[in-house]
């Protein structure tokens, strides 16, 4: 009796094109010598390599004729010694048997999070390098903000004028018998107001034409990149034309695969002609709060004025209620510019790595249309824009494994389903995991396969692991339990019937048929024909082919 197998043994469907288990025992073929023909031909004229042919075909027929009387002799004799022919044996038992898929892959960030420009603009600095550990909040690179701060300037200087007059507003309330003189103060503090909150205005039409020309340019990249798209169809169209295609042109596969690239970098620059339009309104927007400024500035001249008459009369309340109000509109106005400049610092959203975000070319570069992990550096003096990402911030506790799994084994993953990871970094360590996510979006490979990308997490911690890191997975994609098996040595196949061979209470083996199921390199699953416990005889270590009716001895 054979031990028993692991609870657990790492199989797959018979079929299956990716799976880990190995070939069934090939076909058993009958030991049984064909019965030869005894008619004899005419004798017929022939030449040399006839001869030679006919020469050939009898010393194979002598081979086969010695090879079977030298086996009956070895039968015959263990026969005639009443043992038998020595076999191995084995009992059927039940076990658990775990169907798997195999695939290669990589380590790649398990959580990472893209940083956008607010506004667009060029690069003034860049504070940080590929692989920097960040915290929130640090200054990855800062942005041309001269008109921001120039804006900003002029902002807080209006506030400054609207609580000085606020402030003498309240002093005029005070002193409401200090004359016409204190209120003239009033009223020049106004005109001040009138003259920044112009100062505004011109800020912010500058702002406004700046918005237009980054309209204009994004417009002018979303154009490009239509004339580009048209010109590869063109392309494609013509090589059609002329009878090629995907199956017998890489020229043509990679020309698709172009257009999908270019399609893809067409639907971000809409979204940067969206942003910059959007841009465009704000400005709008701000020339329209700048205005409105002026015409709060004014209406200060004239509460100055009306203060003076209330000064005359002593009645000052309406002055500092419109005090307030040009206060309360120039903090508005200061908090605008501080958003502004703000805007032009780029910050770390969370704390982790900082990768370069992919571009168009670094992407064309790998020449399979797959995205990769990071891209050029960013350089001071590039022109960026809300609509493209500048970084990627990974979390490096959160790694992940990315997997290609071929297309006949995709439909049969899912989420949740439990794996182990080899990584070629740690030989002979296998690490927990499991599927997180699996990709819609199917890939070529370089052989001209089909491949999906399966998201494995981690159940353990791998010490020093790094982005990149090639390997393979085995996922578990279904467990059978408590099901019947023998041993793969005792599972035989002839002309279509699977069977086994049961050994009776005579010492000869009885030839059952029986129903298989999944099987692995070591065992296979036996759905009916058997039942548990009962002896079966394995090919492995026996002198002759085993056949039905034949007398053995068997070894446990």
């Amino acid at each position: 009796m054979v031990k028993k197998d692991t609870p657990k043994t790492e199989a797959k469907d018979k079929g299956a094109a990716m799976e880990t288990a190995k070939a069934v025992t090939p076909a058993k073929k009958s030991t049984k010598s064909p019965a030869r023909s005894t008619s004899l031909k005419p004798k017929t004229t022939t030449n040399g390599k006839d001869k030679k042919k006919r020469g050939n075909k009898k010393r194979i027929i002598w081979i086969v004729i010695v090879v079977v009387l030298a086996l009956g002799i070895v039968g015959g004799f263990l026969a005639l010694q009443g043992l038998g022919v020595a076999v191995e044996t084995a009992e059927a038992e039940n076990n658990d048997i775990a169907i798997t898929v195999f695939a290669t892959g990589a380590v790649t960030p398990g959580t990472s999070r893209d940083v956008y420009p607010e506004t667009q603009g060029l690069v003034e600095s860049v504070r940080v390098s590929e692989g920097d550990m960040v915290q929130e909040g640090d200054i990855l690179a800062t942005l041309d903000g001269a008109a921001n701060m120039a804006q900003l300037s002029q902002a807080q200087s209006g506030l400054a004028s609207a609580r000085s007059g606020l402030s003498q507003a309240e002093s005029a309330q005070r002193q409401a018998n200090a004359g016409r003189s204190q209120a003239n103060a009033g009223r020049s503090q106004a005109n001040a107001g009138v003259t920044a909150a112009n100062a505004g205005v011109t800020a912010a039409n500058a702002a406004r034409d700046a918005a237009q020309a980054g309209l204009d340019s994004a417009i002018a990249s979303e154009r490009a990149l239509e004339q580009e798209i048209s010109t590869v169809n063109s392309l494609i169209a013509e090589m059609s034309a002329a009878g090629l295609n995907a199956s017998n042109s890489e020229d043509f596969v990679d020309l698709q695969m172009l257009v999908v690239d270019l399609e893809d970098h067409l639907g971000q620059a809409r979204a940067g002609v969206t942003q910059a339009r959007s841009g465009v309104t704000q400005a709008d927007a701000g020339i329209a709060q700048a205005r409105a400024g002026v015409d709060q500035a004014r209406a200060g001249v004239e509460a100055a004025d009306a203060g003076i008459d209330q000064a005359r009369a002593g009645e000052t309340e309406s002055a500092i209620a419109a005090a307030r109000s040009g206060v309360t509109a120039a903090e508005d106005a200061v908090a605008l510019a501080e958003t502004a400049v703000e805007a032009s610092i780029i910050r770390a959203p969370k704390d982790g790595m900082v990768l370069f975000a992919p571009t168009a070319a670094s992407a064309a570069a790998m020449g399979t249309g797959i995205t990769p992990i990071s891209g050029a550096e960013l350089m001071q003096g590039s022109a960026v824009t809300p609509g493209s990402p500048l970084f990627t911030i990974v979390d490096e506790d959160t790694f992940s494994f990315t997997a290609e799994v071929d297309e006949v084994d995709v439909r049969r993953i899912a989420e949740g389903q439990r794996a182990d990871v080899t990584l070629s970094a740690y030989s002979g360590r296998t690490f927990d995991a499991e599927v997180r996510s699996i990709s819609k979006l199917a890939m070529p490979t370089l052989t001209g396969g089909t491949v999906f990308e399966v998201e494995l997490s981690f159940a353990e911690e791998v010490p020093d692991v790094r982005i990149g890191m090639r390997g393979d997975t085995t996922i578990e994609i279904e467990t059978q339990e408590n099901v019947l098996t023998i041993p793969i040595d005792a599972w035989f196949s002839e002309a279509g019937e699977d069977f086994v061979y049961l050994i009776d209470d005579d010492s000869q083996l009885v030839r059952t048929p029986v129903t298989v199921g999944a099987s692995t390199e070591f065992v296979v699953e036996v759905i009916e024909g058997i039942e548990e416990g009962v002896v079966v005889a394995m090919a492995g270590g026996a002198p002759v082919p085993l056949e039905d009716g034949m007398t053995v001895t068997p070894v446990p």
